[in-house]
């Protein structure tokens, strides 16, 4: 689903602790397409805290898209455990398998 969203993620490193802010672009219940001035080191694991909730989710970098005219980083996330309203919207589910 689309939705433009502010978001913080949040990393480790062996030297130091980063946040930035970043912006939703697509999102679902497994994960989304986040963009953001920052680059966190890629394939790595991360936290996505939701400003308006406090929420935090687990997630793991799968994808980095490299910088573009707008000056934007673009990576798409994958959630440890998927997450059916963590975006502040809820998400419908499939119909049920038959």
């Amino acid at each position: 689903m689309l939705l433009v969203a502010p978001v913080k993620i949040a990393w480790k490193t062996d030297d130091d602790s980063f946040s930035h802010e970043a912006e939703t672009e697509v999102v679902n219940a497994h994960g989304a397409l986040l963009r953001m001035k920052a680059t966190p080191p890629s394939l790595t694991s991360v936290e996505l805290i939701h400003p308006k909730t406090g929420r935090v989710a687990s997630a793991r970098i799968v994808k980095m898209i490299p910088r573009k005219a707008d000056g934007y980083v673009r990576m798409a996330v994958e959630l440890e455990i998927p997450s059916y309203d963590f975006w502040g919207v809820v998400i419908p589910r499939g119909p049920a398998p038959s």
